[in-house]
């Protein structure tokens, strides 16, 4: 039988076989949004830089990547942080995953991705992350002058802006949601970006490693991805960092005045 969108296996539900947050909140109870896919990179099995074809979509909807072939697989990065796996992109062999039509007809969105790159600022080619918009520009993650370009689930490509400290210094936890005249980034629980200027429009064909256009990919790791189709409220936005941040031994990151900056949700 088939899982409510919302709702995923017990196993998955604590994160990989417990590796979760450690409070009783997890993804699988996101309030009123749906999770509309979730890749725990810390279930991936096998050794230290094997190559990974594909991977599961923990939220029970199916959203499972097309499978890579060759030298375009990403590869394991064993126990690369907090003991536990993560999935290592290397951009010059131009590594990436195709994606389902994840957001197909939502009115809003979000992602949430734990993530460190090699170098911060990156350049054209090494600084892409994931493709989710359809503002007809590359994204990048940040770019040779050091700035986040973005369009995620969005119609125009937003200058986010010079990100302090480095995305490359340790795993960072970014929010990013998509919302009629609403547009927001949060690096590690702390409001980094908005504007009350934004169209929805998600990418027909998402991509995790690259952005839309292909032109730059990932160099770095990626540990989790979570997307909804939702802008979450203050309250539940924290309840996702708060959650990532303990599960990954991120809790440093997070603010003094973070909730969950002690305790996981």
């Amino acid at each position: 039988m088939a899982l409510p969108q919302n709702r995923i296996s017990s196993v998955a539900a604590l994160g990989g076989g417990g590796g979760g947050g450690g409070g009783g909140w997890t993804p699988a109870t996101p309030g009123s949004a749906v999770v509309k896919a979730w890749y725990q990179f810390d279930l991936l099995s096998g050794s230290d830089t094997d190559p990974i074809a594909t991977f599961a979509d923990s939220s029970g909807n199916g959203n499972v990547p097309t499978t890579q072939t060759g030298t375009l697989r990403a590869t394991l990065a064993a126990a690369h942080q907090n003991s536990k796996n993560t999935l290592r992109f290397t951009y010059t062999a131009g590594q990436f995953y195709q994606l389902p039509n994840i957001l197909s007809g939502v009115s809003a969105a979000s992602i949430y991705i734990v993530f460190k790159r090699l170098a911060d600022p990156g350049g054209i080619t090494d600084s892409g992350l994931f493709g989710f918009g359809t503002g007809g520009l590359p994204t990048h993650w940040p770019y040779s002058d050091g700035n986040i370009y973005d369009d995620f689930a969005s119609n125009a490509r937003k200058a986010v802006g010079n990100p302090t400290p480095s995305l490359a210094s340790t795993y960072r936890i970014v929010g990013v949601h998509s919302a009629a005249s609403d547009y927001g980034v949060y690096i590690d629980g702390t409001s980094f970006y908005s504007t009350g200027t934004n169209t929805v429009a998600p990418d027909s064909t998402p991509k995790l490693g690259t952005e839309d256009s292909l032109t730059g990919y990932m160099s770095g790791w990626i540990a989790e991805v979570i997307i909804t189709n939702a802008k979450q409220s203050g309250s539940d936005r924290e309840k996702f960092e708060g959650y990532l941040a303990h599960k990954w031994g991120l809790t440093a990151n997070l603010d003094s005045g973070h909730p969950y900056k002690s305790t996981p949700p």
